[in-house]
């Protein structure tokens, strides 16, 4: 690899690298919540109340999955 090869993937690698971070604070926030939801759902909180009626939750059983 030539220096100015070299000094492309480092510069490419550094951009990535930038936008990882930027979304580093989205990700972990969305996972969290995720998380969150899954154990009020599972194991901590117990089944969630059903919804009032008129109002229909959607899950993975109802996408077809």
């Amino acid at each position: 690899m030539s220096e100015c090869d070299r000094l492309r993937v480092e510069a490419a690698l550094e951009g990535f690298f930038e936008f990882a971070r930027s979304w580093e604070f989205e990700l972990a926030w969305k996972l969290c919540w995720l998380e969150k939801g899954l154990a009020d759902a599972g194991w901590r909180g117990g089944p969630p109340d059903p919804p009032p009626p008129g109002c229909q939750r959607y899950g993975a059983d109802d996408a077809g999955a």
